[in-house]
């Protein structure tokens, strides 16, 4: 009997998807891949203009705004969204990763 079960865990187990399946009231992967770039972007941006003392009133804040605004995304389903990837780790990791592997391309396409 014990055998038995131990296969139907094993089977119900193995059966489950790798990922689970993002709800439709989360962003896509690409969408939070994309904010994740321009926010961070943004981030050198601001902190660029810090160091120079350029532009006092440079606020990332309004950017993320504006990014979110250009693509229909209110602030809600952001955070819906990143509480959703926080709560998958490996999910967030692979964003992350395409993230920086998307700006670190940018990075050598900008070196003269």
């Amino acid at each position: 009997m014990r055998t038995v079960r131990l296969l139907l865990v094993l089977f119900i187990t193995a059966c489950r998807p790798a990922q689970p399946e993002v709800p439709e009231d989360v962003l896509p992967d690409t969408v939070m891949r994309d904010l994740l770039i321009e926010f961070s972007l943004a981030e050198a941006a601001a902190n660029i203009n810090q160091a120079e003392q350029r532009y006092e009133t440079f606020k990332p804040e309004l950017f993320y705004e504006s990014a979110l605004k250009n693509r229909s995304i209110d602030r809600e389903s952001l955070i819906r969204s990143l509480e959703f990837y926080q709560e998958h780790p490996k999910m967030l990791e692979k964003i992350y990763d395409q993230a920086i592997s998307e700006l670190s391309q940018r990075q050598i396409k900008a070196k003269p």
